[in-house]
């Protein structure tokens, strides 16, 4: 037996050989740039959601969603992850039910992107910062009531539905605000009421909104004291007399008396009883 009698076999082992080794070339070819493809794909699905709020997109999405809540308006930047809370700078509201107007500093939130799309039922704990209201009052209604009446009943519908009482128990969490100024205006005398140096902390459950606040008050004609106090209002007004919605409890040094007009204004027939002109304060 010489060399030549085998030399067929080792020319077809050796074919074989870089076949099979071309073969697990291209496999693993395939295998890199299927991973590479499968990296790239899951780091555009990370950075999605900062690349969304960076660009108008992610604008136009929050003035669709204050839409819905019965709000125009929109902010300067905006900042949500996947597993990153979401924070917003520069928020402008403009109630489309009565014109309340709002402007918030910065917002800073427990929600995360996954926890938003699961639903808003759930806020969480929320801060906020930097805070001027301009609200009206005119009688026995508030132009907050009107314009925050869609949010309060937690859902994008009008809240005169039928439907709103059974979803109105599904937003729960806590909100507290600090650097707050409040200017409310009476409908009918044109007269304003400044509430600056402003704290409040707000609970949010099922059936009441219920708040403590601390602020310092100046009257139209500019006598200013200091007042805090809690406040609770019921999910679940009676319709045809507001009034019996809250429950107030005050502590007030040297708060300017005509503040009891305002109030007169806004309970209506609730405060039928409460003098149409006060003077002087709460001096002790």
């Amino acid at each position: 037996m010489t060399k030549g009698d085998f030399y067929p076999d080792d020319v077809e082992r050796t074919q074989r050989l870089r076949t099979d080794g071309r073969r697990r070339g291209r496999m693993r070819r395939k295998s890199t740039y299927s991973l590479l493809f499968l990296g790239l794909l899951l780091a555009a699905v990370i950075a999605a959601p900062s690349l969304v709020c960076q660009s108008p997109i992610g604008r136009n999405l929050v003035r669709s969603t204050l839409a819905t809540y019965g709000f125009d308006g929109g902010v300067e930047s905006l900042r949500i992850g996947w597993m990153s809370p979401l924070r917003v700078d520069g928020l402008e509201l403009t109630g489309s039910a009565a014109g309340s107007h709002i402007r918030v500093e910065r917002v800073e939130t427990d929600l995360t992107l996954l926890q938003c799309i699961r639903g808003l039922s759930d806020l969480g704990e929320v801060s906020v910062r930097g805070v001027v209201v301009e609200a009206s009052v005119s009688d026995s209604r508030s132009s907050i009531e009107d314009d925050l009446a869609i949010l309060l009943a937690g859902d994008g519908t009008e809240s005169g539905n039928d439907d709103s009482t059974s979803n109105s128990s599904s937003l729960n969490g806590r909100v507290t605000a600090q650097d707050v100024a409040i200017r409310v205006t009476d409908k009918i005398t044109g007269k304003q009421w400044v509430a600056d140096q402003s704290q409040a902390t707000v609970d949010l459950s099922p059936e009441k909104a219920d708040a403590t606040f601390s602020t310092v008050l100046t009257d139209p004609a500019g006598g200013s004291g200091e007042m805090e106090g809690r406040i609770q209002y019921s999910l679940t007004p009676n319709a045809t007399n507001p009034g019996e919605a809250y429950q107030l409890n005050l502590v007030t040094q040297r708060i300017p008396l005509s503040l009891v007009s305002l109030a007169k204004r806004w309970l209506g027939e609730s405060g039928a009883a409460i003098p149409a002109q006060v003077a002087g304060d709460t001096s002790e």
